[in-house]
């Protein structure tokens, strides 16, 4: 019985994924159309919405490699996926910490606006991320 809830809760994890994925790649390119008709282009925004559209295609490609793999799991097979997941969740951490870095240092020694937006966008996806994880651990944890 446990084991469908697990497929389950993985199912409803790559859908988590590949929705976002779809929604970043939507937000930027909005944003890069929406800069391209102006005169004077934002380089806060180019630099966040491109960003945005090459995590979406990151994370539509692990969202689908997860959907491809789903599968039933026994007890040992959901323990892996649950320290998987405890370590994608950290993976995701360092994400937020690289976004938060490079956000401090493109301010502090370039000044760069366009550095700044692109800090922005992984910052946001690595929260992005870590919550859709930390969704699936608290369901798979029980």
């Amino acid at each position: 019985m446990w084991a469908d809830l697990v497929l389950s809760a993985e199912r409803q994890h790559a859908l988590a994924l590949l929705a976002w994925a779809a929604l970043s790649l939507l937000m930027g390119t909005a944003s890069l159309v929406v800069t391209r008709g102006r005169r004077g282009q934002s380089a806060l925004l180019r630099g966040f919405a491109i960003q945005l559209a090459c995590w979406a295609i990151a994370v539509a490609a692990l969202g689908a490699i997860e959907w491809h793999y789903l599968t039933m799991r026994d007890l040992s097979s959901a323990a892996r996926l649950e320290r998987m997941t405890w370590a994608r969740a950290g993976f995701d951490v360092g994400i937020v910490g690289m976004g938060a870095v490079l956000g401090g240092a493109s301010y502090a020694l370039a000044r760069s606006q366009r550095g700044l937006g692109a800090a922005t966008a992984i910052a946001a996806q690595g929260l992005a991320l870590l919550i859709i994880d930390l969704r699936l651990i608290a369901v798979i944890s029980r």
